[in-house]
């Protein structure tokens, strides 16, 4: 951070990407919900809707007793991003909601799978640069999203 905090035109790009991505990344996941159930049926819900609702309580609760303190609050330094939040920085909910939608659409659409695997590291990145996560934080929810890419939305192909 102290890399870009001389930097007006860095802070502003990173404050906007980190703003503007999981607000891309949120749209598009309502698009593709809509488009697997137009295309693909009711069954799409439970892909698209109802594994990650589980999955995203589930890694909310658990941050909630894991509770580590963000790097702001360790360090004791203004964040890039207006945050007043204390505790709960891990794993990154804004990492692991843009890892967790990318495995659910990319079951679906690979394409736009990989666009949003690509946007979840982004927001990874921002999330460290603005000083409101450490990069365990957001490593850890990108493994998450990765774990889940490959267990409950793994397609089983026949040979």
């Amino acid at each position: 951070m102290n890399a870009i905090s001389h930097k007006p035109k860095y802070k502003k790009a990173i404050k906007v990407m980190d703003l503007t991505l999981p607000l891309m990344v949120g749209s598009s996941y309502a698009l593709a919900v809509l488009n697997a159930h137009r295309h693909y049926g009711r069954e799409s819900l439970m892909y698209m809707v109802g594994i990650p609702a589980v999955a995203f309580s589930s890694v909310a609760v658990a941050r909630k007793f894991i509770n580590q303190k963000r790097p702001y609050e360790k360090y004791n330094y203004k964040p890039l991003v207006n945050r007043k939040k204390k505790g709960n920085s891990m794993p990154s909910l804004h990492t692991f909601s843009a890892a967790l939608i990318a495995a659910s659409v990319s079951y679906y659409y690979p394409v736009a799978g990989m666009l949003l695997w690509v946007a979840a590291c982004l927001i990874a990145i921002t999330r460290v640069m603005t000083g409101v996560h450490h990069f365990r934080d957001v490593f850890v929810a990108l493994l998450l999203g990765v774990l889940m890419k490959f267990t409950a939305f793994a397609r089983e192909f026949d040979d």
